[in-house]
């Protein structure tokens, strides 16, 4: 018993020097020849020892000098050639060599490394792990080029996350557009580089979750959110009604629409881009929900801010109260409102805080 409590505080004095070494000032730019000599040397020992943790902990401080390293990537425990794979001083050289380790996990954290060189990617973009393959497909060092291959790879996932990364070309973008698979295509329609016109076909796609994000793509083109905006299905006409580039034509058409939450997205819309007719209309929609949305919406002109102010719902008049841009005069007529739920949205209001209390 007594022995093996001496070797669990060995355990623990070790990692808390390793820490202590980790945490020195400035150690983030430190070079390691600049190092403590009594250091470097306490760092070398604690490489050899027999207990794997004790290396690993080495393996993966920041400060550990190169050579050591490289040593420790020769290490027989996988966990400490882990460690050394996702170490951020460790090599692009070594990093290459344990991409190709037997271990899975370490050419996991290989592949994860911001230091692996694009030639090591390029033969961990042909490794059999589906995982591996969709480390390379993220990583910031990939070559156009080998994304351009495994937008070709057998998995869907793989594909699908080519085509969510930012940095995909225009040109394979449209490619994947035309995948067999719907989540890649919903990849496409998600990504900000995708072109207008691509998203314009998507938007017609077969599947509802592919035609959602393409209207959700605040690249799509007006024209074709002139077509969703006479979709039978509520929710892409929803997304029509949300989507920045939706004209203020066909905002007042889906203004009138059937359903309250598309006529609700109208009303959180910027008013300036909604005639003052329509807006009129929404304020005495029979939806208390489609007047929340009015109500709480700062950009809604003071006049029909006054007319809300006074709607038989409470809760309706309480979004008023709330709104940061009800003019003073109305808050101070507000305050004489029956609901105390009312009077306290005016006492919270920035503009009363401010100036009320004068």
């Amino acid at each position: 018993m007594y022995c093996t409590n001496m070797y669990i505080l060995y355990i623990r004095w070790c990692c808390h020097l390793l820490t202590a070494l980790s945490q020195q000032k400035d150690c983030a730019t430190m070079k390691a020849d600049t190092l403590n000599e009594r250091t470097l040397k306490t760092l070398a020992e604690m490489a050899r020892d027999v207990d794997w943790q004790i290396r690993e902990r080495v393996a993966g401080n920041s400060i550990t000098p190169p050579e050591v390293l490289v040593e420790l990537a020769r290490d027989p425990d996988w966990q400490v050639r882990a460690a050394v794979a996702s170490n951020g001083s460790t090599p692009p050289a070594v990093l290459a060599t344990l991409a190709q380790d037997a271990h899975p996990w370490v050419q996991l954290m290989a592949a994860e490394n911001n230091n692996i060189s694009p030639a090591a990617l390029v033969k961990l973009a042909e490794n059999p792990d589906v995982v591996v393959r969709l480390t390379v497909a993220r990583h910031i060092n990939t070559p156009p080029a080998v994304l351009a291959d495994m937008a070709k790879d057998v998995n869907e996932r793989v594909r699908a996350m080519i085509a969510s990364i930012g940095n995909t070309p225009p040109a394979l973008l449209a490619k994947l557009a035309k995948d067999t698979h719907w989540q890649v295509r919903e990849a496409v329609a998600e990504n900000n580089n995708t072109p207008s016109a691509v998203l314009a076909t998507l938007a017609q796609d077969a599947h509802l979750w592919v035609q959602l994000a393409a209207a959700e793509n605040n690249n799509i083109s007006p024209a074709a959110l002139v077509k969703l905006a006479k979709n039978t299905d509520v929710w892409m006409r929803l997304a029509a009604a949300e989507n920045n580039n939706t004209s203020s034509a066909v905002l007042v058409k889906l203004a009138k629409d059937s359903h309250w939450r598309v006529r609700a997205a109208v009303a959180e819309k910027d008013s300036t881009n909604i005639p003052l007719s329509v807006l009129t209309e929404l304020v005495q929609d029979s939806d208390r929900r489609v007047r929340f949305a009015l109500a709480s919406n700062e950009s809604t002109p003071p006049a029909l801010l006054a007319t809300l102010a006074e709607d038989a719902d409470w809760q309706v008049r309480e979004k008023v109260a709330d709104n940061g841009s009800t003019p003073l005069h109305l808050l101070k007529k507000m305050l004489e409102d029956s609901r105390f739920e009312v009077c306290r949205a005016v006492a919270k209001n920035p503009n009363w805080r401010e100036e009320g209390r004068d």
